[in-house]
């Protein structure tokens, strides 16, 4: 992955959006995924479900 930007809603401060640039989607939703990342996961207060969208090319 690469390509991190971080966005902070205008109206809500702990509402965050990340915009990431993966080459591997099966390899970012393993690691999401991943039970041994629960701790940083709860640590930077990351609510599930964790939404995933992806960009469409007209």
């Amino acid at each position: 992955m690469s390509g991190l930007k971080t966005f902070q809603d205008a109206n809500d401060p702990n509402s965050v959006v990340m915009v990431i640039e993966v080459t591997d989607m099966d390899k970012f939703e393993a690691i999401l995924k991943d039970p041994s990342n629960d701790t940083l996961k709860k640590k930077h207060t990351v609510l599930e479900p964790i939404t995933l969208s992806m960009q469409v090319e007209p």
